[in-house]
């Protein structure tokens, strides 16, 4: 999988979960609440993200990207308003 994308503003936005910034995983909820007793730490945390869709921000334009197991990547413009993706998860976080 690349560890990165030139989005269409033209800047070069890291999708790599360890390097790259406002990088997240959306998951849907049947996939963490699964019963799987079994599984340690890391193989509950691997389930999660091979399940998962990777969201992206583009640092300069602000698009969010969302991004496929095939690594197919599909491109949203922020609406008016909008905040950015990170205020919104820390504000998530508060609640």
């Amino acid at each position: 999988m690349a560890s990165k994308f030139r989005c269409d503003c033209g800047a070069s936005v890291r999708t790599n979960l360890f390097e790259g910034h406002g990088v997240y995983v959306l998951v849907a909820e049947k996939h963490v609440e699964e019963d799987r007793s079994d599984d340690d730490a890391n193989a509950c945390l691997d389930r999660i993200v091979r399940n998962g869709t990777l969201v992206a921000e583009c640092p300069s334009c602000r698009r969010l990207a969302l991004i496929d197991s095939r690594y197919n990547v599909r491109l949203y413009p922020p609406s008016d308003g909008a905040v950015p993706l990170a205020e919104f998860v820390r504000r998530s976080e508060d609640v």
